[in-house]
């Protein structure tokens, strides 16, 4: 095929050719996701890739899009019990839809992996069949996915029956006025936002994601003042950045908590030589002049 293609109507003969294609692994970067999604990746992966290669799924798994059914994350699970290689990544701010194989085809586009995005949408994208573009490509939304949460089998497998619970109490909620179905759908959709929440410091802190976020950040932007910093940490981790709580020490406030673990994550990359403070901009060492 030529190295740039344009698609719309018919786009997934393009998809179902990019995913049978694939030798050793398939990135998948889509905000919404059900089942006939999931479905039509399952059905064009070769047997060796659902049993030997890698497969990674960006999604957002966020409480809002399962009660929507934007996203579905029994559809995930469905994949994750059928291919062996297969990780769910969680990031609450991802809007791109990409399709990668390997380096050798990728497809950017406005299609969701869902019934709409597949069938029923008009949708919009490029094809990519050239190796640097592809490789560009893939380096970028790796990099990206990188700083959200990677949920294990069995921390799918739980919050697959958290949002099941969530999704039961939205629709009774939905059928009738009763404060009490109101209240229990509010505290298990809580609870759904507080178990993301868990999963995306799981084995660090809220500190260390925010590390990974600096240099992130950095590398793809440039040098960057504080304030720079918190408003671009603030665009990727919203739900890990909340306004409404500041830090209190003996009964005074002294601003956000999570702008003081930003700070704190500044302090740790300079004393590690990661990064450091030229005039009033932070940089990566290795920029450093």
């Amino acid at each position: 095929m030529p190295a740039i293609v344009s698609l719309h109507r018919g786009w997934t003969a393009n998809l179902k050719t990019l995913l049978s294609s694939a030798k050793r692994n398939v990135l998948i970067a889509s905000p919404f996701i059900t089942q006939e999604g999931v479905l039509f990746v399952h059905k064009h992966l070769s047997s060796k890739l659902r049993n030997t290669g890698d497969c990674r799924i960006i999604t957002n798994l966020s409480p809002n899009n399962i009660v929507q059914e934007a996203t579905d994350p029994r559809a995930l699970k469905f994949l994750a019990d059928r291919v062996r290689g297969l990780t769910v990544w969680h990031l609450p701010k991802l809007h791109a839809k990409v399709y990668i194989a390997d380096v050798t085809s990728a497809i950017v586009t406005s299609a969701n992996l869902t019934s709409g995005g597949l069938t029923q949408n008009y949708e919009y994208g490029i094809h990519f069949a050239e190796l640097a573009t592809v490789s560009q490509i893939r380096e970028e939304v790796t990099a990206y996915s990188d700083l959200g949460a990677c949920l294990s089998p069995q921390e799918l497998k739980h919050y697959v029956a958290v949002s099941e619970q969530v999704r039961a109490a939205f629709q009774r909620q939905q059928r009738t006025v009763s404060r009490t179905a109101k209240a229990q759908f509010e505290k298990l959709f809580f609870t759904a936002e507080n178990e993301l929440i868990s999963l995306r410091i799981s084995g660090a802190s809220r500190t260390r994601v925010f590390e990974r976020t600096i240099e992130y950040l950095l590398s793809r932007y440039g040098p960057m003042t504080t304030p720079e910093i918190h408003n671009r940490v603030k665009s990727i981790h919203p739900d890990l950045c909340d306004d409404t709580i500041d830090r209190v020490i003996g009964g005074e406030h002294f601003g956000k908590k999570w702008k003081h673990a930003v700070r704190t994550a500044q302090s740790h990359l300079k004393e590690a030589g990661r990064i450091e403070l030229i005039g009033r901009q932070w940089h990566l060492q290795r920029d450093a002049t």
